[in-house]
């Protein structure tokens, strides 16, 4: 499952951003932004299932934004929402 975000920090664009989920590798699955954060999809529900048509408005994705180098994520109450696009 891949999820573009359109990213912007303190009002200025950065650009969209690809971050793809495997099952079995959500290590890998997070994007480096203006070298100082880093936003990691952790879920997608519900998984894709391969034949099986579902609506983009039908699924959730979960995501972490850390600080590069931190040890804890950001606070959740600065995160903000995530919209799927039709």
């Amino acid at each position: 499952m891949t999820v573009t975000l359109g990213v912007a920090v303190d009002g200025k664009e950065m650009g969209d951003f690809e971050i793809t989920l495997h099952q079995g590798d959500e290590a890998e699955a997070r994007v480096e932004v203006g070298g100082v954060f880093l936003i990691s999809l952790t879920e997608v529900t519900p998984f894709p299932v391969i034949d099986v048509e579902t609506p983009r408005s039908d699924y959730a994705a979960q995501l972490v934004l850390s600080t590069i180098g931190a040890k804890t994520a950001v606070r959740p109450s600065s995160w903000g929402s995530v919209k799927v696009k039709s």
